[in-house]
């Protein structure tokens, strides 16, 4: 990515593609992409708006991640801004043409390129893996597409000097981070970061802060680009007695908006004029009808946004409705009420809010892209780097480059380039096999162990206790069954009821994935506590999580959704599913019972036992998993290996689960057994099972145990 225009700020994210479900969604365009390019292989899609449109129209027409507009005719707009952040990225090139690596990513059997050992170590995820490698990858070029910034590598540089950096002072580094860094500036801005002191007093040391980058990094600091006598001569030119810009003179028009300006909604210049003439017309008349006026037009989104950074421009005082009098002694400091106007701070309070308002945006889209990584972490506002220490020795080691001169167009325009290559950590960093096993042996001999596998233990080890820290503290045993009621109203016939309860589950999760997703995560939880804590819920999942340790996308492949290692002896498969009964026979059953097969099949010295859980229960798919117990299966992808003797399989509701964890007499172990039992006796009688209620008569005799 480049510039387009001075002093523009760093943002990972993009404005036209607002959404906080990005690991869900961006595989699916991808596919999308690919799919219409393989069958328009010698059409450009530059300058073509029948192609985008046709992109846009297909993603509408295949799902609902996207709203209709009744306004078909911005299709191919839509199209080329939808794409946009796939193009930042390096999923795909500015032709829309999708790069290798994210046709391995997207592409079940290719895949992307094996874990290297830096990558084992910390043990991500697949969906992690892609996004850790492109951002490690991406460049943040100067206007004239020469100099740039690797702005995740700076941003692993300054998290890896603090142990945790409260957001708005994140906030002073990450705008601090622009394409014009030289080395020496980038070494000073780590060294400001490393003072960082989070015991002293925060509105002194975020001011501390912000006064040396702006000494050392002046253009991330926001400056208006208008002197004090250019604002006098545009307040000198109106009276601003008329309330529409447009009966203005061309000349002021255009002097205005040049001004106070908006890139993205033009329309509001004419909102920001209509402000200053009821703000104009209250400070000569101090009338309650002026200030009515005022009150109203200061209350909309885009002057609140223009000029108060998003908050209150006027303080109500203790009487909301108060007249004119005590609304000025309420107000005796604001810069819009001071006699008379001073109309350059007036601008440059714009100047400031506007960048506010910029930063808080793009932070925010950029933190969801960095959290996709898996090593930025982002809890209670607190950013943080995941194996700290591991990514400073890394990028200290080989003095990794966190910038460059380069041609932008070299980067990201040639399909060839490394940005759309598929590559591992160390390839991208620079490392050889030598050097990265050199940099391992002095590494784990740091850290006090004996071998790699001992440093992986030690690290998964570190993982699992802030995981199982994690659900103490965010999930606690009565949220967790209070969730799991509201996402067994997913389904409900009453749309406002399942909409209600899948905005109660998001929030209280994560709004960055789906409520199927969210459901393998809280299954998991909930078989944690059944389990009496006893056992790893992090290496259960199959599922990818975001830096934070919240779900992001559900588990894919040939696994099944959490394999829990209950004992030495013992392993749980849990499967979750939130089909209705028709879709259960459709897209249940078989994958359900390939994994139990798989999974007994690579497990020959354990019982394997599986659940499957859902919001309802289809009588024919319960009657099909018991009768496998008496089936022969064999392993979908390991010919030749001995089948199975039958899988246990066993079916439950939401509900069942919930009853559950409010026995207090009840746990996973004695639930084990009593399924155990039941799948004993059907083997041994086969001749003479009873059907009807069952699997209803047998949940009801768990509880009697």
């Amino acid at each position: 990515m480049h510039q387009t225009r001075q002093k523009q700020l760093l943002n990972l994210g993009d404005t036209s593609f607002r959404r906080h479900d990005y690991a869900t969604v961006l595989p699916y365009c991808l596919a999308t992409l690919l799919k219409l390019r393989i069958d328009n292989q010698e059409v450009s899609w530059n300058g073509n708006p029948t192609i985008q449109a046709e992109y846009y129209k297909s993603l509408l027409d295949n799902s609902d991640f996207f709203a209709e507009s009744s306004d078909r005719s911005r299709l191919s707009q839509r199209g080329r801004t939808n794409t946009n952040i796939l193009v930042k990225l390096g999923l795909c090139t500015p032709d829309r043409v999708v790069s290798q690596v994210a046709k391995n990513w997207i592409d079940t059997e290719s895949n992307i390129k094996q874990p290297d050992q830096i990558e084992n170590l910390i043990g991500l995820k697949k969906d992690n893996l892609l996004y850790l490698r492109q951002l490690l990858k991406l460049r943040f070029y100067d206007q004239e597409q020469r100099h740039y910034v690797y702005p995740f590598r700076l941003i692993i540089k300054i998290l890896s000097v603090v142990e945790q950096m409260p957001q708005d002072m994140f906030s002073l580094f990450f705008f601090a981070i622009t394409p014009s860094l030289s080395k020496d500036s980038i070494n000073e801005l780590i060294e400001i970061a490393s003072t960082y002191n989070n015991r002293r007093p925060a509105k002194d040391e975020k001011e501390r802060i912000k006064k040396k980058l702006c000494e050392i990094i002046p253009e991330s600091c926001p400056t208006g680009d208008k002197t004090r006598n250019d604002i006098n001569k545009l307040f000198s030119k109106n009276n601003f007695s008329s309330p529409t810009l447009d009966s203005c003179s061309d000349t002021f028009t255009d002097l205005f908006k040049n001004t106070f300006y908006n890139h993205k909604s033009p329309d509001a210049v004419s909102e920001y004029y209509l402000f200053f003439h009821f703000l104009m017309l209250f400070n000569t008349a101090h009338d309650s009808q002026t200030l009515m006026q005022l009150k109203q037009i200061s209350n909309r989104r885009s002057i609140r946004s223009a000029f108060a950074a998003g908050g209150k421009l006027f303080q109500s005082g203790k009487q909301p409705h108060a007249g004119v009098q005590q609304f000025l002694d309420a107000n005796s400091s604001s810069i819009f009420l001071q006699q008379p106007l001073d109309f350059y701070a007036i601008y440059m309070q714009f100047i400031y809010s506007k960048n506010a308002s910029l930063r808080a945006e793009y932070l925010d889209m950029s933190s969801r892209i960095m959290l996709l990584s898996g090593i930025i972490t982002n809890i209670s506002g607190q950013f943080s780097l995941r194996y700290s220490k591991l990514w400073k020795d890394l990028f200290d080691y080989r003095d990794v480059p966190l910038n460059g001169l380069d041609s932008y167009k070299a980067y990201e325009q040639d399909k060839s380039s490394i940005f759309y290559s598929d590559q591992s950590v160390i390839d991208i960093l620079g490392y050889s096999t030598n050097l990265c096993g050199q940099f391992l042996d002095d590494f784990i001999e740091e850290s006090d162990v004996a071998t790699l596998e001992d440093l992986q233990r030690q690290f998964q080890n570190i993982q699992s206790d802030r995981f199982k820290d994690l659900i103490r503290s965010v999930f606690p045993k009565n949220k967790v069954i209070g969730i799991l009621r509201k996402i067994d109203q997913h389904n409900d016939q009453d749309k406002s009821v399942a909409q209600s309860a899948d905005t109660y589950v998001k929030r209280n999760v994560t709004d960055a994935t789906d409520i199927p997703t969210i459901f393998e995560y809280i299954l998991n939880i909930a078989w944690f506590y059944l389990s009496n804590e006893k056992i790893d819920p992090f290496t259960s999942m199959n599922l990818t999580c975001d830096g934070n340790m919240r779900p992001l996308t559900h588990a894919s492949g040939g696994a099944g959704d959490i394999e829990v290692r209950q004992s030495d002896s013992v392993i749980v498969l849990l499967e979750a599913s939130l089909m209705n009964g028709n879709t259960q026979k459709r897209g249940e059953l078989e994958p359900v019972i390939r994994h139990a097969t798989n999974l007994t099949i690579d497990n020959p010295d354990c019982c394997v036992q599986t659940i499957f859980c859902s919001n309802a229960i289809d009588n024919d798919v319960a009657n099909i998993y018991r009768a496998t117990s008496n089936i022969e299966l064999y392993h979908s992808s390991r010919k030749g290996a001995a089948p199975a003797d039958g899988v246990n399989i066993f079916a439950i509701t939401i509900q069942e689960l919930i009853t559950f964890l409010n026995d207090d007499r009840l746990s996973a172990d004695v639930l084990l057994r009593k399924i155990y039992d039941f799948g004993q006796q059907d083997r041994n009688a086969v001749n003479r099972w009873e059907w009807g209620n069952w699997r209803e008569l047998r949940i009801r005799s768990i509880h009697e145990w």
